[in-house]
């Protein structure tokens, strides 16, 4: 899994052992939340959008098993393409999607959120939670802006540092995870400079992070108790630390919701 740029697996924990991702898949894979988010964030930034058309076209970016796809159907009654490079999260959301009678609606397939063929006069709208930062944030906002249509709109979130000179520990842990992460100015300059306008934004709240790492917390205990394996062993530690972080560096980052407009008049 690591050969991919999207990998869930290596993700914010930098480049793992071979051990250490087995542990954080069986630790997480199941989840429906893949990421620190949750419903009443989706529907904020979602209420940040103009009016969508009726017949819109939305693709979910990175959608994992599709926590804030369901969310957006409930939202909307646009056609949603969500599409990640994980197979057993794409089989989980058609899964759903269909019990739920939205398979009509939600197109779920395994494929990266840079090598996407939009539709005739593109999305309406790309949305992205939690997972842009497989990519990079510039890179993505770059790569999506030509698969919208005139004046469509991107909802993504992106770890941001909410501080210059955030705890050493957190600083440390993100140069090696995610280098590429920026204090919210730089994140609002790099929008501006890839062709869109900023229609709004907000950091997600700490209790998005408890969605996130508070069922984490509870397998790691239980996956403790039932391994020798000093390996799995270390690295349930790992994401243990990983969890504890957050909290620890006093708000130090976040992921901070932006919610951005093509803007006309500009090259592609």
């Amino acid at each position: 899994m690591s050969g991919t740029p999207e990998s869930r697996i290596i993700g914010r924990m930098g480049e793992l052992s071979q051990a250490a991702s087995g542990t954080f898949w069986k630790l997480t894979v199941d989840f429906l939340c893949q990421s620190p988010g949750s419903e009443a964030s989706t529907r904020r930034a979602f209420g940040m959008l103009p009016a969508l058309p009726a017949s819109a076209r939305i693709l979910d970016c990175g959608s994992g098993p599709g926590r804030q796809t369901f969310d957006l159907a409930s939202l909307c009654s646009a056609r949603i393409e969500a599409v990640d490079v994980l197979p057993p999260f794409i089989d989980a959301l058609r899964e759903r999607a269909e019990a739920l009678g939205l398979s009509e609606r939600i197109e779920a397939r395994v494929q990266s959120m840079l090598d996407v063929e939009p539709p005739p006069g593109g999305f309406d709208l790309i949305w992205c939670e939690g997972a842009v930062y497989n990519v990079g944030f510039e890179n993505a906002l770059r790569t999506w802006r030509p698969w919208l249509a005139a004046g469509a709109c991107v909802g993504v979130s992106e770890a941001t540092w909410m501080t210059p000179s955030p705890p050493a520990q957190a600083l440390a842990f993100w140069d090696e995870a995610y280098p590429a992460m920026q204090l919210h100015e730089d994140n609002v300059r790099t929008i501006e400079a890839c062709g869109y306008e900023l229609l709004g934004s907000f950091p997600q709240p700490a209790g998005d992070w408890r969605q996130y790492y508070g069922p984490r917390e509870e397998r790691i205990r239980s996956m403790r108790a039932e391994t020798n394996d000093p390996d799995e062993l270390e690295a349930l530690a790992h994401f243990e630390a990983e969890g504890r972080l957050y909290d620890e560096s006093e708000g130090a980052y976040t992921y901070v919701f932006y919610v951005v407009r093509r803007a006309e008049g500009l090259r592609s």
